[in-house]
């Protein structure tokens, strides 16, 4: 065998290699924590956030490439963008109706997040607790910012629409 030859099986080897420790190091670096919905690291950096004195949910600063995870059975919808701290930001929704609408029995997760996953506009999937739902895109936000937020929200037959369940988000991440 020609050195050029062995080189190449050497270089590729390697390749394979360092390949293989890539998605070792990414799936336990990345697995889901205890909140169920991001690894480990962010489920202990995130926070609750709060506009003019409004809880608004559990906010965190993702870097690009984290996974973000289904926190229980349900559909899940891309809703279109918004806009969140000046980016525009996709909007998921996670339901444990298979309606697809909320109703007395329904909860929702929805999350503010910029993701790999592709999924038409009011399209809707089945995803099960603990699916990859994709990664983080985009830059990380500013100091003192976010680019991810979690609201947990719950039918109130009393006003006729979903509100925000502070005590389910808690549940998913316990207060610091």
């Amino acid at each position: 065998m020609d050195k050029r030859k062995v080189l190449l099986l050497i270089l590729l080897i390697i390749a394979v290699a360092a390949a293989a420790g890539y998605f070792v190091w990414d799936f336990l670096k990345n697995k889901s924590g205890t909140c169920l919905v991001l690894p480990q690291a962010y489920c202990d950096a995130a926070k609750e956030t709060y506009v003019s004195g409004q809880f608004i949910g559990i906010t965190a600063n993702l870097r690009p490439g984290v996974k973000v995870y289904a926190p229980f059975d349900g559909t899940l919808k891309y809703s279109g963008k918004t806009s969140m701290n000046g980016v525009e930001t996709g909007i998921w929704t996670i339901e444990n109706n298979p309606s697809g609408s909320l109703d007395v029995q329904s909860t929702a997760a929805v999350f503010l997040a910029n993701l790999t996953r592709k999924l038409d506009q009011g399209k809707t999937v089945s995803v099960k607790k603990g699916e990859l739902l994709g990664r983080s895109i985009g830059s990380i936000a500013a100091v003192d910012s976010y680019n991810f937020l979690a609201d947990f929200k719950r039918y109130n037959p009393m006003v006729g629409y979903s509100l925000t369940d502070a005590d389910l988000l808690r549940q998913f991440f316990p207060a610091k």
